[in-house]
Protein backbone atom coordinates (compact mmCIF):
# COMPACT_ATOMS: atom_id res chain seq x y z
CA UNK A 1 0.00 0.00 0.00
CA UNK A 2 1.36 3.42 -0.95
CA UNK A 3 1.28 6.04 1.79
CA UNK A 4 0.45 9.48 0.41
CA UNK A 5 3.04 11.83 1.89
CA UNK A 6 2.68 15.50 1.08
CA UNK A 7 5.65 17.73 0.38
CA UNK A 8 4.82 19.78 3.48
CA UNK A 9 5.07 16.65 5.65
CA UNK A 10 8.42 15.76 4.10
CA UNK A 11 9.68 19.30 4.67
CA UNK A 12 8.57 19.16 8.30
CA UNK A 13 10.35 15.84 8.87
CA UNK A 14 13.51 17.18 7.25
CA UNK A 15 13.30 20.44 9.19
CA UNK A 16 13.00 18.42 12.40
CA UNK A 17 16.10 16.43 11.41
CA UNK A 18 18.01 19.69 10.96
CA UNK A 19 16.80 20.87 14.37
CA UNK A 20 18.06 17.61 15.87
CA UNK A 21 21.52 18.37 14.45
CA UNK A 22 21.29 21.75 16.18
CA UNK A 23 20.22 20.02 19.39
CA UNK A 24 23.27 17.77 19.13
CA UNK A 25 25.50 20.81 18.64
CA UNK A 26 23.79 22.53 21.56
CA UNK A 27 24.42 19.50 23.77
CA UNK A 28 28.12 19.46 22.94
CA UNK A 29 28.49 23.19 23.53
CA UNK A 30 26.50 22.99 26.75
CA UNK A 31 28.51 20.05 28.09
CA UNK A 32 32.02 21.11 27.15
CA UNK A 33 32.11 24.84 26.51
CA UNK A 34 30.76 26.55 29.64
CA UNK A 35 32.89 29.66 29.88
CA UNK A 36 32.55 30.19 33.59
CA UNK A 37 35.39 29.47 36.00
CA UNK A 38 34.02 26.05 36.95
CA UNK A 39 33.78 25.11 33.27
CA UNK A 40 37.38 26.07 32.60
CA UNK A 41 38.56 24.11 35.61
CA UNK A 42 36.49 21.15 34.42
CA UNK A 43 38.05 21.33 30.93
CA UNK A 44 41.51 21.42 32.49
CA UNK A 45 40.64 18.32 34.48
CA UNK A 46 39.63 16.55 31.28
CA UNK A 47 42.86 17.55 29.56
CA UNK A 48 44.77 16.25 32.56
CA UNK A 49 42.90 12.97 32.07
CA UNK A 50 41.02 13.17 35.34
CA UNK A 51 37.46 12.03 36.02
CA UNK A 52 34.60 12.99 33.64
CA UNK A 53 31.35 13.76 35.45
CA UNK A 54 28.57 11.45 34.26
CA UNK A 55 25.89 14.02 33.50
CA UNK A 56 28.17 16.10 31.26
CA UNK A 57 29.45 13.04 29.45
CA UNK A 58 25.88 11.78 28.98
CA UNK A 59 24.79 15.12 27.49
CA UNK A 60 27.77 14.92 25.11
CA UNK A 61 26.92 11.37 24.15
CA UNK A 62 23.34 12.35 23.34
CA UNK A 63 24.73 15.16 21.21
CA UNK A 64 26.79 12.68 19.18
CA UNK A 65 23.77 10.38 18.89
CA UNK A 66 21.77 13.31 17.50
CA UNK A 67 24.35 13.70 14.73
CA UNK A 68 23.98 10.00 13.91
CA UNK A 69 20.20 9.91 14.06
CA UNK A 70 19.50 13.08 12.04
CA UNK A 71 20.34 11.60 8.57
CA UNK A 72 18.04 8.66 9.29
CA UNK A 73 15.19 10.95 10.31
CA UNK A 74 15.85 13.07 7.22
CA UNK A 75 15.22 9.90 5.18
CA UNK A 76 12.03 9.24 7.25
CA UNK A 77 13.24 6.05 8.91
CA UNK A 78 10.80 4.63 11.46
CA UNK A 79 13.54 3.59 13.90
CA UNK A 80 15.08 7.05 13.61
CA UNK A 81 11.74 8.47 14.74
CA UNK A 82 11.70 6.18 17.79
CA UNK A 83 15.30 6.97 18.70
CA UNK A 84 14.77 10.72 18.09
CA UNK A 85 11.85 10.82 20.52
CA UNK A 86 13.90 8.85 23.05
CA UNK A 87 17.00 11.01 22.61
CA UNK A 88 15.13 14.29 22.84
CA UNK A 89 13.38 13.11 25.98
CA UNK A 90 16.62 11.94 27.57
CA UNK A 91 18.37 15.12 26.43
CA UNK A 92 15.76 17.26 28.19
CA UNK A 93 16.07 15.20 31.39
CA UNK A 94 19.87 15.32 31.24
CA UNK A 95 19.85 19.12 30.88
CA UNK A 96 17.61 19.40 33.93
CA UNK A 97 19.86 17.06 35.94
CA UNK A 98 22.90 19.09 34.86
CA UNK A 99 21.30 21.96 36.76
CA UNK A 100 21.54 24.80 34.22
CA UNK A 101 19.69 23.61 31.15
CA UNK A 102 16.05 24.71 31.57
CA UNK A 103 15.99 26.50 28.21
CA UNK A 104 17.65 23.55 26.44
CA UNK A 105 15.25 21.13 28.14
CA UNK A 106 12.25 23.20 27.00
CA UNK A 107 13.49 23.19 23.39
CA UNK A 108 13.94 19.40 23.49
CA UNK A 109 10.43 18.85 24.86
CA UNK A 110 8.85 21.15 22.26
CA UNK A 111 10.70 19.37 19.47
CA UNK A 112 9.52 16.02 20.83
CA UNK A 113 5.93 17.26 20.75
CA UNK A 114 6.45 18.29 17.12
CA UNK A 115 7.79 14.85 16.23
CA UNK A 116 4.87 12.84 17.64
CA UNK A 117 2.36 13.65 14.82
CA UNK A 118 4.93 12.57 12.19
CA UNK A 119 4.95 8.91 13.22
CA UNK A 120 2.94 7.72 10.20
CA UNK A 121 5.13 9.78 7.84
CA UNK A 122 8.32 8.09 9.00
CA UNK A 123 7.73 4.70 7.37
CA UNK A 124 11.16 3.83 5.94
CA UNK A 125 12.56 0.51 7.15
CA UNK A 126 15.95 -0.40 8.53
CA UNK A 127 17.79 -3.60 7.67
CA UNK A 128 16.25 -6.50 9.69
CA UNK A 129 19.51 -8.45 9.95
CA UNK A 130 21.43 -5.38 11.07
CA UNK A 131 18.73 -4.72 13.70
CA UNK A 132 19.01 -8.26 15.05
CA UNK A 133 22.80 -8.13 14.97
CA UNK A 134 22.82 -4.70 16.59
CA UNK A 135 20.44 -5.72 19.36
CA UNK A 136 22.37 -8.97 19.95
CA UNK A 137 25.72 -7.21 20.08
CA UNK A 138 24.27 -4.53 22.34
CA UNK A 139 23.11 -6.99 24.98
CA UNK A 140 26.30 -9.07 24.70
CA UNK A 141 28.36 -5.89 25.02
CA UNK A 142 26.17 -4.71 27.89
CA UNK A 143 26.82 -7.97 29.71
CA UNK A 144 30.54 -7.64 29.02
CA UNK A 145 30.42 -4.03 30.20
CA UNK A 146 28.69 -5.09 33.43
CA UNK A 147 31.35 -7.74 34.06
CA UNK A 148 34.13 -5.24 33.27
CA UNK A 149 32.60 -2.69 35.64
CA UNK A 150 32.09 -5.32 38.35
CA UNK A 151 35.71 -6.45 38.02
CA UNK A 152 36.97 -2.87 38.14
CA UNK A 153 34.88 -1.90 41.13
CA UNK A 154 36.02 -5.05 42.95
CA UNK A 155 39.66 -4.36 42.15
CA UNK A 156 39.72 -0.60 42.83
CA UNK A 157 36.89 -0.18 45.36
CA UNK A 158 39.31 1.07 48.03
CA UNK A 159 40.69 3.68 45.57
CA UNK A 160 37.25 4.66 44.31
CA UNK A 161 35.55 5.29 47.61
CA UNK A 162 32.99 2.51 47.02
CA UNK A 163 31.69 0.53 49.96
CA UNK A 164 32.21 -3.23 49.74
CA UNK A 165 28.76 -3.82 51.25
CA UNK A 166 26.48 -5.64 48.82
CA UNK A 167 23.69 -3.07 48.44
CA UNK A 168 25.84 0.07 48.05
CA UNK A 169 28.15 -1.89 45.76
CA UNK A 170 25.19 -2.95 43.53
CA UNK A 171 23.86 0.60 43.53
CA UNK A 172 27.26 1.90 42.36
CA UNK A 173 27.31 -0.70 39.57
CA UNK A 174 23.86 0.36 38.26
CA UNK A 175 24.77 4.06 38.40
CA UNK A 176 28.00 3.51 36.48
CA UNK A 177 26.14 1.62 33.71
CA UNK A 178 23.90 4.71 33.28
CA UNK A 179 26.93 7.05 32.91
CA UNK A 180 26.73 8.40 36.46
CA UNK A 181 30.22 8.23 37.97
CA UNK A 182 29.76 11.11 40.39
CA UNK A 183 29.95 8.74 43.39
CA UNK A 184 33.38 7.49 42.32
CA UNK A 185 36.44 9.31 43.65
CA UNK A 186 39.46 7.70 42.03
CA UNK A 187 42.91 7.93 43.54
CA UNK A 188 45.85 7.11 41.29
CA UNK A 189 46.27 6.76 37.52
CA UNK A 190 44.92 3.22 37.23
CA UNK A 191 41.69 4.00 39.06
CA UNK A 192 41.26 7.21 37.02
CA UNK A 193 41.84 5.32 33.78
CA UNK A 194 39.23 2.74 34.79
CA UNK A 195 36.57 5.41 35.47
CA UNK A 196 37.23 7.17 32.16
CA UNK A 197 37.25 3.87 30.23
CA UNK A 198 33.78 3.05 31.59
CA UNK A 199 32.34 6.19 30.04
CA UNK A 200 34.06 5.84 26.67
CA UNK A 201 33.27 2.14 26.30
CA UNK A 202 29.67 2.78 27.33
CA UNK A 203 29.41 5.63 24.82
CA UNK A 204 30.88 3.55 22.00
CA UNK A 205 28.38 0.81 22.81
CA UNK A 206 25.43 3.16 22.38
CA UNK A 207 26.78 4.78 19.22
CA UNK A 208 27.43 1.43 17.52
CA UNK A 209 23.94 0.22 18.46
CA UNK A 210 22.30 3.29 16.91
CA UNK A 211 24.38 2.92 13.74
CA UNK A 212 23.24 -0.71 13.36
CA UNK A 213 19.59 0.19 13.90
CA UNK A 214 19.65 2.78 11.10
CA UNK A 215 21.38 0.69 8.40
CA UNK A 216 19.59 0.63 5.00
CA UNK A 217 17.82 -2.58 4.08
CA UNK A 218 20.06 -5.03 2.20
CA UNK A 219 18.55 -7.61 -0.13
CA UNK A 220 20.01 -11.04 0.56
CA UNK A 221 18.32 -12.98 -2.19
CA UNK A 222 14.75 -13.50 -3.25
CA UNK A 223 12.39 -16.40 -3.53
CA UNK A 224 12.94 -18.50 -6.63
CA UNK A 225 9.19 -18.58 -7.24
CA UNK A 226 9.26 -14.80 -7.76
CA UNK A 227 11.65 -15.24 -10.68
CA UNK A 228 9.41 -17.95 -12.14
CA UNK A 229 6.45 -15.56 -12.05
CA UNK A 230 8.61 -12.84 -13.61
CA UNK A 231 9.64 -15.17 -16.43
CA UNK A 232 6.01 -16.06 -17.09
CA UNK A 233 5.04 -12.37 -17.16
CA UNK A 234 7.94 -11.52 -19.48
CA UNK A 235 6.98 -14.37 -21.81
CA UNK A 236 3.47 -12.94 -22.10
CA UNK A 237 3.91 -9.16 -21.86
CA UNK A 238 7.53 -8.14 -22.59
CA UNK A 239 7.96 -5.30 -25.09
CA UNK A 240 11.70 -4.71 -24.53
CA UNK A 241 14.54 -7.26 -24.81
CA UNK A 242 15.89 -6.10 -21.43
CA UNK A 243 12.62 -7.13 -19.76
CA UNK A 244 13.29 -10.73 -20.79
CA UNK A 245 16.98 -10.54 -19.92
CA UNK A 246 16.16 -9.07 -16.50
CA UNK A 247 14.41 -12.26 -15.36
CA UNK A 248 17.77 -14.03 -15.05
CA UNK A 249 19.42 -14.74 -11.70
CA UNK A 250 21.68 -11.67 -12.03
CA UNK A 251 18.80 -9.38 -11.08
CA UNK A 252 16.50 -9.02 -8.10
CA UNK A 253 12.79 -9.37 -8.83
CA UNK A 254 10.13 -7.18 -7.28
CA UNK A 255 6.76 -8.85 -7.83
CA UNK A 256 3.51 -6.89 -7.57
CA UNK A 257 1.51 -8.56 -4.83
CA UNK A 258 -0.97 -9.97 -4.13
CA UNK A 259 -2.03 -10.27 -7.77
CA UNK A 260 1.39 -11.17 -9.26
CA UNK A 261 0.42 -9.20 -12.35
CA UNK A 262 3.66 -7.31 -12.88
CA UNK A 263 7.31 -7.09 -11.91
CA UNK A 264 10.33 -4.81 -11.89
CA UNK A 265 13.85 -6.22 -12.12
CA UNK A 266 16.63 -4.26 -10.48
CA UNK A 267 20.18 -4.33 -9.15
CA UNK A 268 21.18 -3.06 -5.73
CA UNK A 269 24.53 -1.26 -5.51
CA UNK A 270 24.93 0.20 -2.05
CA UNK A 271 21.73 2.19 -1.50
CA UNK A 272 21.05 2.53 -5.23
CA UNK A 273 18.21 0.41 -6.65
CA UNK A 274 18.70 0.45 -10.44
CA UNK A 275 15.70 -0.88 -12.36
CA UNK A 276 16.38 -2.40 -15.77
CA UNK A 277 13.79 -1.44 -18.38
CA UNK A 278 10.13 -0.59 -17.92
CA UNK A 279 7.87 -2.40 -15.44
CA UNK A 280 6.43 -5.48 -17.16
CA UNK A 281 3.07 -7.19 -16.71
CA UNK A 282 -0.66 -6.99 -17.24
CA UNK A 283 -1.06 -4.20 -14.65
CA UNK A 284 -0.62 -0.63 -15.81
CA UNK A 285 2.92 0.70 -16.07
CA UNK A 286 2.06 3.64 -13.84
CA UNK A 287 0.66 1.40 -11.08
CA UNK A 288 3.68 -0.90 -11.14
CA UNK A 289 6.06 2.07 -11.09
CA UNK A 290 4.20 3.68 -8.20
CA UNK A 291 4.19 0.49 -6.12
CA UNK A 292 7.85 -0.31 -6.85
CA UNK A 293 8.84 3.26 -6.01
CA UNK A 294 7.03 2.97 -2.68
CA UNK A 295 8.85 -0.32 -2.01
CA UNK A 296 12.22 1.27 -2.78
CA UNK A 297 11.64 4.34 -0.63
CA UNK A 298 10.36 2.16 2.21
CA UNK A 299 13.66 0.25 2.17
CA UNK A 300 15.77 3.41 2.28
CA UNK A 301 17.14 3.02 -1.26
CA UNK A 302 17.74 5.51 -4.03
CA UNK A 303 15.52 4.72 -7.06
CA UNK A 304 16.69 4.93 -10.67
CA UNK A 305 15.78 3.27 -13.98
CA UNK A 306 17.99 2.35 -16.94
CA UNK A 307 16.65 2.04 -20.50
CA UNK A 308 13.23 3.55 -19.81
CA UNK A 309 11.22 4.39 -22.92
CA UNK A 310 9.55 7.73 -23.64
CA UNK A 311 6.21 6.70 -22.12
CA UNK A 312 7.91 5.62 -18.90
CA UNK A 313 9.86 8.86 -18.85
CA UNK A 314 6.63 10.87 -18.97
CA UNK A 315 5.12 8.81 -16.13
CA UNK A 316 8.24 9.27 -14.00
CA UNK A 317 8.09 13.03 -14.50
CA UNK A 318 4.80 13.06 -12.59
CA UNK A 319 6.71 11.71 -9.58
CA UNK A 320 9.44 14.32 -9.74
CA UNK A 321 12.01 12.32 -11.73
CA UNK A 322 14.41 13.82 -14.25
CA UNK A 323 15.67 12.07 -17.38
CA UNK A 324 18.94 11.75 -19.26
CA UNK A 325 18.99 10.25 -22.78
CA UNK A 326 21.38 7.30 -23.01
CA UNK A 327 20.90 6.28 -26.64
CA UNK A 328 18.40 5.05 -29.19
CA UNK A 329 16.67 1.69 -29.60
CA UNK A 330 16.62 0.42 -33.19
CA UNK A 331 13.23 -1.06 -34.17
CA UNK A 332 12.84 -2.46 -37.68
CA UNK A 333 9.18 -2.23 -38.86
CA UNK A 334 8.64 -5.62 -40.50
CA UNK A 335 5.45 -4.82 -42.39
CA UNK A 336 7.30 -2.33 -44.60
CA UNK A 337 10.74 -3.93 -44.50
CA UNK A 338 12.25 -4.58 -47.94
CA UNK A 339 15.66 -5.06 -49.52
CA UNK A 340 14.75 -2.83 -52.41
CA UNK A 341 16.27 0.62 -52.84
CA UNK A 342 19.71 2.19 -52.83
CA UNK A 343 19.92 2.48 -49.03
CA UNK A 344 19.61 -1.31 -48.68
CA UNK A 345 22.49 -2.03 -51.08
CA UNK A 346 24.83 -3.26 -48.32
CA UNK A 347 22.27 -5.81 -47.09
CA UNK A 348 21.62 -7.09 -50.61
CA UNK A 349 25.37 -7.50 -51.07
CA UNK A 350 25.65 -9.47 -47.82
CA UNK A 351 22.71 -11.67 -48.81
CA UNK A 352 24.13 -12.37 -52.26
CA UNK A 353 27.58 -13.05 -50.78
CA UNK A 354 26.13 -15.62 -48.35
CA UNK A 355 24.47 -17.48 -51.23
CA UNK A 356 27.53 -17.27 -53.46
CA UNK A 357 29.94 -18.62 -50.80
CA UNK A 358 27.55 -21.36 -49.72
CA UNK A 359 27.06 -20.10 -46.18
CA UNK A 360 24.56 -22.06 -44.10
CA UNK A 361 22.39 -20.56 -41.35
CA UNK A 362 20.74 -23.05 -39.02
CA UNK A 363 19.50 -23.30 -35.38
CA UNK A 364 22.05 -23.62 -32.59
CA UNK A 365 23.06 -27.17 -31.61
CA UNK A 366 24.91 -28.27 -28.43
CA UNK A 367 28.02 -29.29 -30.37
CA UNK A 368 28.36 -25.66 -31.58
CA UNK A 369 29.29 -24.45 -28.11
CA UNK A 370 33.05 -25.08 -28.34
CA UNK A 371 33.37 -22.79 -31.38
CA UNK A 372 31.04 -20.19 -29.82
CA UNK A 373 33.07 -20.26 -26.61
CA UNK A 374 36.23 -19.36 -28.57
CA UNK A 375 34.38 -16.49 -30.27
CA UNK A 376 33.16 -15.23 -26.88
CA UNK A 377 36.63 -15.35 -25.35
CA UNK A 378 38.04 -13.26 -28.17
CA UNK A 379 35.15 -10.79 -27.85
CA UNK A 380 35.79 -10.45 -24.11
CA UNK A 381 39.53 -9.93 -24.62
CA UNK A 382 38.81 -7.09 -27.05
CA UNK A 383 36.70 -5.40 -24.39
CA UNK A 384 39.33 -5.90 -21.69
CA UNK A 385 37.47 -8.32 -19.45
CA UNK A 386 37.42 -12.02 -18.61
CA UNK A 387 33.74 -12.45 -17.77
CA UNK A 388 30.46 -11.39 -19.29
CA UNK A 389 29.08 -8.68 -17.07
CA UNK A 390 27.53 -6.19 -19.49
CA UNK A 391 24.43 -4.67 -17.90
CA UNK A 392 21.21 -5.36 -19.78
CA UNK A 393 22.66 -8.22 -21.85
CA UNK A 394 22.31 -11.96 -21.55
CA UNK A 395 25.21 -14.19 -20.55
CA UNK A 396 26.41 -16.56 -23.27
CA UNK A 397 26.14 -20.15 -22.07
CA UNK A 398 24.86 -23.42 -23.57
CA UNK A 399 21.76 -23.23 -21.35
CA UNK A 400 20.97 -19.65 -22.35
CA UNK A 401 21.39 -20.29 -26.08
CA UNK A 402 19.21 -23.38 -25.89
CA UNK A 403 16.46 -21.49 -24.04
CA UNK A 404 16.24 -18.76 -26.69
CA UNK A 405 15.93 -18.67 -30.46
CA UNK A 406 19.60 -18.96 -31.46
CA UNK A 407 21.08 -19.24 -34.96
CA UNK A 408 24.61 -19.90 -36.21
CA UNK A 409 26.28 -19.25 -39.57
CA UNK A 410 28.65 -21.85 -41.07
CA UNK A 411 30.86 -21.50 -44.11
CA UNK A 412 31.05 -24.11 -46.87
CA UNK A 413 33.60 -26.12 -44.84
CA UNK A 414 31.40 -26.25 -41.75
CA UNK A 415 33.37 -23.68 -39.77
CA UNK A 416 31.24 -21.58 -37.43
CA UNK A 417 31.67 -17.92 -38.34
CA UNK A 418 29.12 -16.23 -36.07
CA UNK A 419 25.94 -16.56 -34.05
CA UNK A 420 22.97 -14.55 -32.85
CA UNK A 421 20.21 -15.17 -30.33
CA UNK A 422 16.74 -13.67 -30.48
CA UNK A 423 14.17 -13.04 -27.72
CA UNK A 424 10.38 -13.18 -28.05
CA UNK A 425 8.62 -9.89 -27.23
CA UNK A 426 5.06 -11.13 -26.90
CA UNK A 427 3.75 -7.84 -25.51
CA UNK A 428 4.10 -6.24 -28.96
CA UNK A 429 4.19 -9.47 -31.01
CA UNK A 430 7.80 -8.83 -31.99
CA UNK A 431 11.32 -10.21 -31.55
CA UNK A 432 14.54 -8.65 -30.35
CA UNK A 433 18.22 -9.47 -30.63
CA UNK A 434 20.44 -9.97 -27.62
CA UNK A 435 23.89 -11.44 -28.37
CA UNK A 436 25.43 -11.14 -31.84
CA UNK A 437 29.08 -12.04 -32.30
CA UNK A 438 31.36 -13.32 -35.05
CA UNK A 439 34.74 -14.95 -35.48
CA UNK A 440 37.41 -12.20 -35.67
CA UNK A 441 38.77 -13.78 -38.87
CA UNK A 442 35.36 -14.15 -40.52
CA UNK A 443 34.82 -12.27 -43.80
CA UNK A 444 32.69 -9.14 -43.85
CA UNK A 445 28.95 -9.60 -44.13
CA UNK A 446 28.54 -12.45 -41.59
CA UNK A 447 26.56 -10.44 -39.03
CA UNK A 448 24.50 -8.71 -41.72
CA UNK A 449 23.55 -12.11 -43.16
CA UNK A 450 22.62 -13.50 -39.72
CA UNK A 451 20.50 -10.51 -38.66
CA UNK A 452 18.85 -10.35 -42.09
CA UNK A 453 17.94 -14.03 -41.79
CA UNK A 454 16.31 -13.45 -38.37
CA UNK A 455 14.45 -10.39 -39.65
CA UNK A 456 13.01 -12.31 -42.60
CA UNK A 457 12.00 -15.17 -40.28
CA UNK A 458 10.21 -12.71 -37.99
CA UNK A 459 8.51 -11.10 -40.98
CA UNK A 460 7.33 -14.51 -42.18
CA UNK A 461 5.86 -15.13 -38.71
CA UNK A 462 3.88 -11.86 -38.95
CA UNK A 463 5.83 -10.07 -36.21
CA UNK A 464 5.47 -6.30 -36.02
CA UNK A 465 9.07 -5.34 -35.22
CA UNK A 466 12.54 -6.72 -34.97
CA UNK A 467 14.32 -4.94 -32.13
CA UNK A 468 18.06 -4.53 -32.78
CA UNK A 469 18.63 -3.30 -29.22
CA UNK A 470 20.09 -0.15 -27.74
CA UNK A 471 22.57 1.91 -29.70
CA UNK A 472 24.27 3.37 -26.64
CA UNK A 473 24.88 7.16 -26.53
CA UNK A 474 23.59 7.59 -30.11
CA UNK A 475 21.41 10.58 -31.14
CA UNK A 476 21.23 11.88 -27.56
CA UNK A 477 21.09 15.53 -28.60
CA UNK A 478 17.90 14.81 -30.56
CA UNK A 479 15.95 13.68 -27.48
CA UNK A 480 14.54 15.63 -24.49
CA UNK A 481 16.85 15.96 -21.50
CA UNK A 482 16.86 17.53 -18.05
CA UNK A 483 20.64 17.91 -18.04
CA UNK A 484 21.87 19.55 -21.24
CA UNK A 485 25.47 19.94 -20.09
CA UNK A 486 25.91 16.26 -19.22
CA UNK A 487 24.13 15.26 -22.45
CA UNK A 488 26.63 17.33 -24.45
CA UNK A 489 29.51 15.79 -22.51
CA UNK A 490 28.28 12.25 -23.18
CA UNK A 491 27.74 13.09 -26.84
CA UNK A 492 31.35 14.32 -27.07
CA UNK A 493 32.49 11.06 -25.47
CA UNK A 494 30.41 9.14 -28.03
CA UNK A 495 32.01 10.99 -30.92
CA UNK A 496 35.63 10.64 -29.76
CA UNK A 497 35.95 7.39 -27.76
CA UNK A 498 36.82 4.21 -29.66
CA UNK A 499 39.52 2.58 -27.56
CA UNK A 500 37.19 0.59 -25.28
CA UNK A 501 33.99 0.34 -27.32
CA UNK A 502 33.13 1.45 -30.85
CA UNK A 503 29.74 3.09 -30.19
CA UNK A 504 29.60 4.73 -33.61
CA UNK A 505 30.48 1.52 -35.43
CA UNK A 506 27.63 -0.35 -33.73
CA UNK A 507 25.22 2.48 -34.51
CA UNK A 508 26.22 2.48 -38.18
CA UNK A 509 25.77 -1.30 -38.35
CA UNK A 510 22.21 -1.08 -37.03
CA UNK A 511 21.43 1.86 -39.30
CA UNK A 512 21.93 -0.44 -42.31
CA UNK A 513 18.56 -2.06 -41.56
CA UNK A 514 16.72 1.26 -41.82
CA UNK A 515 15.18 1.09 -38.31
CA UNK A 516 12.93 3.51 -36.45
CA UNK A 517 14.96 5.08 -33.64
CA UNK A 518 13.24 5.33 -30.26
CA UNK A 519 14.84 7.21 -27.33
CA UNK A 520 15.92 5.44 -24.16
CA UNK A 521 16.47 7.26 -20.89
CA UNK A 522 18.12 7.08 -17.51
CA UNK A 523 15.62 8.20 -14.87
CA UNK A 524 16.84 9.68 -11.60
CA UNK A 525 15.22 11.50 -8.70
CA UNK A 526 17.81 14.18 -8.00
CA UNK A 527 20.87 15.55 -9.74
CA UNK A 528 22.90 14.82 -6.60
CA UNK A 529 22.30 11.10 -7.27
CA UNK A 530 23.76 11.24 -10.78
CA UNK A 531 27.42 10.65 -9.79
CA UNK A 532 26.39 7.58 -7.77
CA UNK A 533 24.26 6.27 -10.65
CA UNK A 534 26.91 6.79 -13.34
CA UNK A 535 29.59 5.10 -11.21
CA UNK A 536 27.18 2.22 -10.55
CA UNK A 537 26.54 1.81 -14.30
CA UNK A 538 30.29 1.60 -14.91
CA UNK A 539 30.54 -1.05 -12.19
CA UNK A 540 27.59 -3.00 -13.61
CA UNK A 541 29.03 -2.94 -17.12
CA UNK A 542 32.71 -3.37 -16.33
CA UNK A 543 32.77 -5.18 -12.98
CA UNK A 544 33.67 -4.20 -9.42
CA UNK A 545 37.39 -4.02 -10.18
CA UNK A 546 37.07 -1.72 -13.21
CA UNK A 547 38.81 1.23 -11.60
CA UNK A 548 41.71 -0.92 -10.42
CA UNK A 549 42.14 -2.32 -13.95
CA UNK A 550 41.87 1.14 -15.47
CA UNK A 551 44.51 2.53 -13.11
CA UNK A 552 46.90 -0.31 -13.92
CA UNK A 553 46.37 0.24 -17.65
CA UNK A 554 46.90 3.99 -17.25
CA UNK A 555 50.11 3.54 -15.26
CA UNK A 556 51.49 1.11 -17.86
CA UNK A 557 50.88 3.67 -20.61
CA UNK A 558 52.62 6.31 -18.55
Amino acid sequence: MVVDISRSDIRWVRATAIFIVLIGLMNLVSAWCNFDLDGIQFLQQVLDYNVLFGSRFFVSLIGLCCFLIAPGLYRRKRLAWYVSVLLLGLSGIAHILKGSGILEATICMLLTAGLLPLYSRCSVKSDPLQIRVGIGLFFISLLGMALYTLLGLTTFHTKLGVSSESLPFLNALLQVLTFDVSMLHPVGKKATFFVNSILWINGSLWLSAITSLLAPVVVRGFRSEDRKYSQQLAAAFANQPVQVIATSSQYYQWLHRPFRDGFVAYNLIGRLAMALGNPCGSASTQLLWQQWLSYVVEHDWIPAMYQADEQMMMIAREYGFDSLPIGAEALVPLETFTLQGKEMQNLRTASNKAKKLGWLIRPYQPNDWAAIHDINQHWLSIHGTQEEIAYGMGTASPEYLESTRSSVLLDSTGRLLGYVNTLELSGIHSRGVDLMRRDPDAPRGVMEALILYEIMQAKADNCQYYDLGLSALAQMTEFPTDNKQLTKLLNRFYENQKSQYDFQGLHQFKAKFNPVWQPRFLLYKSIRHLPIILLALIELNQGKHFWRKWLRSYLKKR
